[in-house]
């Protein structure tokens, strides 16, 4: 565990063990660091390059990884890092876990995405919801549009509609979002 532990940062499916062993021992506030480091290590983070999972959509970043098949261990990671948090009462830590995890699962499918964000609790946590809807509505206009349009003046004509469109989506029939 100690070897796996020490190399994290290369490999982070190292985490794995190293994190059941300290679920099964309910060293919660460990299992949170190193869930961090290893989401560091999935996203292929350089030494002092920081990402905060409250701040940018985790498929914006790791799209590339998970473009084909999702690897399940990631989201079993995601699971056990949302639960210590739940059980340390870090509430904005469990939230965004469960909301990005949910979004790894299904941000293609309108219906899933919405009802995933409409899963987090408000007040409280409603700036978390809008920063990571905001990215979520850029992500889809720029896969709807083509990547390769991202960024011309083509893309910047065409893509209101789809930013529209996913604010109507999210303001629903009865227009509470």
């Amino acid at each position: 565990l100690e070897n796996c532990r020490a190399r994290i940062g290369q490999d982070w499916t190292l985490a794995l063990p190293v994190i059941k062993d300290l679920d099964r021992r309910k060293d919660h506030a460990e299992v949170l660091e190193i869930c961090a480091a290893a989401l560091r290590s999935f996203l292929y983070l350089r030494e002092g390059e920081t990402w905060e999972l409250q701040e940018h959509l985790l498929i914006e970043r790791a799209g590339y990884r998970v473009g084909g098949e999702l690897d399940g261990r990631l989201l079993d990671l995601l699971g056990t890092w949302q639960q210590a948090a739940k059980t340390l009462d870090r509430e904005e830590t469990s939230v965004a876990v469960r909301l990005q995890s949910d979004l790894l699962k299904g941000w293609r499918n309108w219906d899933k995405a919405l009802a995933a964000f409409r899963r987090v609790p408000e007040p409280r946590f409603s700036p978390l919801r809008e920063r990571l809807f905001a990215q979520w509505r850029e992500l889809v206009a720029k896969k709807s549009l083509g990547d390769f349009l991202y960024g011309t003046d083509v893309f910047a004509s065409k893509s209101n509609w789809v930013r529209a469109l996913a604010d109507a989506a999210w303001e629903g029939e009865d227009g509470r979002g």
